[in-house]
């Protein structure tokens, strides 16, 4: 998974991370805090990593990719 910010910033994440640890250390997708929407500087998506350093806000694209596809082309 493949997901992009605002600015051109960009994470990637193996399925196997993303559920490794997910009952300790979930990874969320957020729009809204308490009932109410995150702030604009946030907006549309904050991605939160409990555990990592790879949070990241301002998140417009999120894209699937088959990582075996991606490493051949790569190549």
């Amino acid at each position: 998974m493949i997901l992009e910010a605002r600015d051109g910033y960009r994470v990637y994440f193996s399925f196997a991370e993303l559920m490794l640890d997910a009952k300790e250390n979930p990874t969320l997708l957020v729009w809204e805090e308490n009932g109410k929407p995150i702030s604009s500087k946030e907006q549309p998506f904050r991605l939160f990593t409990r555990g990592t350093t790879r949070n990241m806000w301002g998140v417009t694209r999120i894209t699937l990719v088959d990582g075996h596809k991606l490493a051949d082309s790569l190549k």
